[in-house]
């Protein structure tokens, strides 16, 4: 049957449709990129360079070496790009849930996933360790996941390989980190940026990768830090950052931080803290004590809310992680660099008494 023409009837039909045009002559040349997912890899071929202009360039920075083992194999292409067309599937109702997985189509073996902003599809099989992601234009793929790509994929991947990705900000100073945990509008991209000014370590302002097989660790997942245009603090290093280095075209703007050249993106960063932020009209930046509870309850809704992992498994983690490390709440005034240096002085602490402790 040629490729295009087909109506799969379910996500093994579905995966032949894919295979059938990777094996090809029509085939485009791919751009590959190894990146790296905690200590795995995920390898992504762009079968169209439109797709890796949009999709890639939040996570070129994170190339990986050739030491780790390959989780998956992501195939990403376009009908525009391609030539590879999808006219339907042979799907109902009753097969789609809430989110993007497509219940219906998913088994141990196999997670379908309806990308309903891009009217586009993706399938991975995870013993195979192949995926695939359709799109009919570049055009159609949204602000939001040219600055967090494939988020949704990264989430069932986490907890495939016994990890947990957060709704959370996170920088460092010499492998210690604090984690920002809070809703949407909280305060966590304002604080990860002005910690960025201050000359600390970068590694999410609004996702990363959680690993608890010893102490907690969290690792960087994209470069890109985004923040509202009409957010109530403003930065003034910002204010010198290149516009090459921004996409204004969207709700929020995005900020590459690795087209910055004093922008310090680390890896990943043991967890030593978590601070809850919280933006207010005046006063100073002052911590205080938080109860594990109120951590827990700051991280775990936005996190389970946006995820695609399953929602018991993410709270565990989270409840293993707020029982694990001190946390505080952060009142943050207009000027943010007031509460960066909070945040400094707070790794600062956890530095002399790993210090002390050690001696």
């Amino acid at each position: 049957m040629p490729v295009g023409t087909d109506r799969p009837a379910d996500a093994a039909a579905l995966q032949r449709h894919f295979d059938d045009w990777l094996e090809s002559p029509t085939k485009s040349v791919c751009q590959q990129l190894r990146i790296s997912f905690g200590e795995h890899i995920l390898a992504i071929d762009f079968h169209d360079p439109e797709l890796m202009a949009v999709y890639g360039r939040a996570l070129k920075h994170a190339s990986a070496g050739s030491d780790a083992a390959v989780a998956i194999t992501l195939h990403v292409m376009s009908e525009t790009g391609c030539g590879l067309a999808l006219r339907g599937l042979g799907w109902s109702r009753s097969d789609f849930g809430l989110k993007r997985v497509v219940p219906g189509w998913s088994d141990e073996r196999r997670t379908t996933f309806l990308l309903r902003t891009e009217a586009g599809i993706a399938l991975v099989n995870w013993q195979e360790g192949r995926g695939y992601v359709w799109v009919p234009d570049r055009r159609k793929v949204p602000w939001w996941e040219q600055a967090a790509p494939f988020r949704w994929l990264m989430d069932r991947m986490a907890q495939r390989l016994g990890l947990c990705t957060l709704h959370a900000g996170l920088v460092g100073l010499d492998g210690r980190g604090v984690l920002f945990a809070g809703p949407g509008g909280a305060g966590k991209s304002t604080l990860a940026l002005a910690c960025i000014g201050l000359g600390l370590d970068y590694l999410a302002d609004d996702y990363c990768l959680l690993a608890q097989a010893g102490a907690p660790i969290c690792f960087n997942l994209y470069s890109s830090a985004k923040w509202s245009k009409d957010a109530r603090t403003s930065l003034a290093w910002l204010d010198r950052a290149p516009s090459s280095a921004l996409d204004q075209r969207g709700e929020k703007s995005i900020l590459f931080l690795d087209e910055l050249d004093d922008a310090r993106i680390a890896s990943r960063a043991s967890v030593s803290a978590i601070v809850l932020p919280w933006i207010n009209t005046g006063g100073d930046a002052k911590l205080r004590a938080a109860t594990p509870q109120e951590a827990f309850r700051r991280l775990a809704p936005s996190t389970i809310g946006q995820s695609e992992a399953d929602g018991g498994y993410v709270s565990a983690r989270i409840a293993r992680l707020v029982k694990a490390v001190p946390a505080f709440h952060l009142d943050m005034p207009p000027r943010a660099e007031d509460s960066a240096r909070a945040v400094a002085g707070l790794l600062s602490r956890i530095a002399m008494r790993t210090t002390a402790a050690g001696a």
